[in-house]
């Protein structure tokens, strides 16, 4: 069994593998998997989540993705070898791994988030171009072509980044404004409930509201555009292109995309997969 770990900016989720995993690792995710905001409490945070993996067998190997703080991958490493007596591998970006080849002039300098995502779709969808989106703290939007090349691919802010300096560069305060939209409250993650709202107006009527729902709308346009550039190229050689979209914003900014997308929750877990069971051929 393989310990598959994405540790992104804020989260960090975690599925196990069973052997032999398939392309993309599609099969190989058994179903024991969890996620939780990384906080101070870190070491606290794994021994919850991972005290039981000893049972019925511990894990062979650990697999991770960590584009977090320094202090998070040493909490994965300390874990993994305090736990099990494990070397975790943290990979990196290749300038070819898994049937994909990497487009950066400095293959390493991808992160390797991006790289375990751009392998699983690859492998989900071998020999089409797919465009793969990463809503996040960051929002990503990469294009892979028929013959599993990255191109490349922009970033920008995401919903959270895009409020947050918006705040710190204008006099706009969002604390003391009520808000009058049906939003109102937080949503678990401690985020504005109306701001992960995906029915985003175009007229709000409060400042609060307004600097929510234009981050969500400033965030899907963006993601919009980029497909549709993306996609106008990577049509040139192959008629269909498939768009996947993954991180914690998936689901919040997919139903407002004109560009029709599928929602991989786990498409980094997946590449992992795919990345580990490629290691032990």
């Amino acid at each position: 069994m393989k310990l598959l770990i994405d540790a992104g900016n804020r989260r960090l989720k975690w599925a196990t593998a069973v052997g032999g995993a398939g392309a993309g690792g599609g099969d190989a995710l058994d179903g024991r998997s969890g996620a939780f905001v990384l906080n101070a409490d870190i070491a606290d945070a794994l021994t919850a989540q991972w005290a039981q993996l000893a049972k019925p067998e511990r894990p062979a190997s650990v697999w991770a993705s960590c584009v977090a703080r320094p202090e998070i991958r040493q909490a994965i490493a300390d874990y993994a070898r305090n736990a099990w007596s494990l070397e975790p591998v943290f990979i990196t970006s290749p300038a070819r791994q898994a049937g994909i080849v990497n487009g950066y002039p400095e293959p390493a300098s991808l992160g390797s988030d991006r790289w375990a995502a751009l392998v699983a779709a690859g492998n989900l969808f071998a020999r089409q171009p797919v465009i793969v989106v990463d809503v996040g703290t960051a929002v990503t939007v990469d294009a892979l072509d028929s013959t599993g090349l990255f191109r490349g691919g922009v970033i920008f802010p995401g919903v959270r980044g895009m409020r947050a300096a918006l705040c710190e560069q204008t006099e706009i305060a969002l604390s003391g404004d009520e808000d009058e939209d049906g939003g109102g409250g937080e949503n678990e993650n401690g985020d504005p409930a109306e701001a992960l709202n995906a029915t985003a107006t175009a007229t709000a009527t409060t400042t609060r509201s307004a600097v929510a729902h234009g981050a969500l709308l400033a965030v899907a346009g963006g993601v919009d555009l980029a497909i549709a550039r993306q996609r106008n190229s990577l049509q040139t050689d192959h008629p269909d292109c498939q768009v996947l979209a993954t991180g914690g914003d998936a689901a919040q900014i997919a139903p407002l995309l004109t560009a029709e997308v599928r929602i991989v929750p786990d498409l980094v877990l997946r590449g992992l997969a795919t990345i580990a069971a490629e290691a032990a051929i």
